[in-house]
């Protein structure tokens, strides 16, 4: 029998019809109504992802992520993270990058406890050592986050 689902109900427990009233310490101090004790919900953490997909000649640029945090050691096309959305020469200058970067789209990417919004740029360069890079049809083998795939998506529909 299913007590939580069908008698013991948050809300409105119906004690008369439970089994186990005679040993419950809810029913015997009159509290059950009480029983589980809310919680507030913590509001959800923005953050704001610039993520940058860098191509040369039918290869794209990525980088991996630190080993705390989330997404921890996955891999990303190289991505600025701050508290709030800048603008693309901001997000070129933090990567280093020397042509200008275009926006192509965004999305919110929610998480349990936060909501991460990203902006999507785009780039043709030359190929530069700080990141590794894959052809499209090898980029399967590598591990990245949904988020990182909804990047790619969002490149790849342009």
């Amino acid at each position: 029998m299913e007590l939580g689902a069908t008698v013991c109900l948050p809300r409105s427990p119906n004690c008369k019809v439970c089994p186990l009233k005679n040993d419950c310490l809810a029913f015997e101090k009159g509290v059950q109504t009480n029983v589980p004790a809310s919680t507030k919900r913590t509001p959800r953490k923005r953050l704001h992802h610039h993520a940058v997909v860098l191509t040369c000649k039918g290869e794209y640029a990525f980088e991996q992520r630190d080993e705390t945090g989330i997404w921890a050691s996955m891999w990303q096309v190289p991505t600025v993270e701050s508290s709030s959305r800048m603008a693309a020469v901001q997000v070129a200058r933090q990567l280093g990058i020397h042509e200008s970067i275009e926006l192509i789209g965004s999305f919110k990417h929610i998480l349990t406890h936060r909501i991460v919004e990203f902006q999507v740029f785009a780039c043709e360069v030359e190929r530069d050592k700080r990141f590794q890079w894959h052809a499209l049809d090898s980029i399967d083998r590598i591990p990245l986050a949904s988020a990182q795939r909804k990047v790619l998506d969002v490149h790849c529909g342009t």
